[in-house]
């Protein structure tokens, strides 16, 4: 994946149980992505870094618990 280390790649796909269980707010989101991390021993700068790869294709962006807290949040006013 487009300058990923394996790492971050397996920790994010097991980030994503962690994603579902959770509740979608800014804080939340991002503790599961910095404890995530540090639970297997990798920075999470990186990690949000290759978040931000992943998502913007960028390696910085907008505070990413924010970001998608108001993504969510947008998405479920949309449905209702």
């Amino acid at each position: 994946m487009n300058g990923l280390e394996e790492g971050h790649i397996k920790a994010i796909s097991a980030m994503r149980e962690e994603f579902a269980a959770c509740d979608w707010d800014a804080e939340t989101l991002h503790n599961v992505i910095y404890e995530g991390s540090r639970s297997r021993a990798l920075d999470p700068k990186d990690t949000f870094t290759a978040f931000y790869r992943i998502l913007l294709g960028k390696g910085k962006g907008p505070r990413l618990g924010y970001c998608s807290a108001c993504d969510e949040e947008g998405r479920r006013s949309r449905q209702a």
